[in-house]
């Protein structure tokens, strides 16, 4: 007796108007970023680059490799995985702040 596990599952797909939407998204904080490079904020240019390159790369995660069609436990591996890496770089700034350099 063979299984058919296609048949209790249902496949979940994203329009594409959504991928087009999203594309205009990324072309538009594309633009924001150069934007950014030629406005020259100062100290804010790094940081406000930052936020504009975390947008990108979650729009990037939840529509083109179907984050948003995910379930629970793929959510909390990624919950865990970017609370590791936010450990691990408060781990290094306390380390580089907290050094005497010469």
């Amino acid at each position: 007796m063979q299984h058919d596990h296609h048949d209790t599952h249902e496949h979940q797909q994203t329009s594409l108007a959504t991928y087009f939407a999203v594309f205009a998204g990324l072309m538009a904080l594309l633009g924001a970023t150069i934007w950014v490079v030629f406005m020259h904020l100062g100290p804010m240019a790094f940081p406000v680059a930052m936020l504009i390159a975390i947008t990108k790369a979650s729009l990037v995660l939840y529509f083109f490799m179907h984050l948003n069609h995910a379930g629970k436990i793929v959510w909390w591996y990624i919950i865990f995985g970017f609370a590791g890496l936010v450990i691990l770089i408060i781990f290094f700034l306390v380390d580089y702040l907290s050094r005497d350099w010469p």
